[in-house]
């Protein structure tokens, strides 16, 4: 065989492989249809899926609950579904702590272009904190289990102000606020 030839034959044929692995890749993923969650995906360390959000201008909420190859766990998904309805009002509880940090940005940004941007979000939010949403945006909620072997909540915000990371609120179960910080920062729960 010539040089020549070989290389389409071996750029096709490697074409096809990783096409017939991505196939069977998605093939053999779990997916199942959960009462009150509908479509949710085995991750390999749980389930997720999405949500509507409850504010009809933000996209969908991803969401993760702890289960088995066979299934979410049934009594997760029971706090899930009582846990998701009182989001709002979580929300209304964390928000603070967010504001905070923006102005703890806005005073390290002093005399940078970056100033102007997030003046006009402290504007917005001092006259209507919920206005402060449009730039901290839920983007998941997650229920996983801590080091200690208690399940806490991780609520996951998209923040405009910073594209290279996200921020995450850590609730227990009853829904007390154990931390806000950046989504990367490791956590002992």
């Amino acid at each position: 065989m010539q040089p020549i030839f070989f290389l389409p034959v071996l750029i096709v044929g490697g074409m096809c492989l990783l096409g017939a692995m991505a196939w069977v890749y998605e093939k053999t993923r779990r997916k199942m249809i959960c009462p009150g969650l509908g479509t949710v995906t085995y991750t390999g360390n749980g389930w997720s899926g999405l949500l509507p959000h409850f504010q009809a201008d933000q996209a969908a909420v991803r969401f993760e609950i702890p289960g088995k190859k066979t299934g979410p766990d049934p009594l997760d998904v029971d706090r899930f579904l009582q846990f998701w309805p009182k989001v709002p009002q979580q929300l209304d509880l964390i928000r603070p702590l967010a504001t905070v940090e923006l102005e703890d940005c806005y005073d390290s940004v002093s005399g940078t272009r970056e100033e102007a941007s997030l003046g006009e979000i402290l504007e917005r939010t001092a006259t209507d904190p919920k206005a402060f949403d449009k730039d901290w945006a839920l983007c998941q909620v997650g229920l996983y289990e801590g080091s200690t072997q208690d399940r806490y909540w991780a609520l996951d915000f998209e923040v405009s102000w910073d594209a290279e990371h996200t921020r995450c609120a850590y609730l227990d179960l009853d829904g007390h606020l154990l931390g806000y910080d950046l989504s990367c920062v490791v956590v002992e729960y």
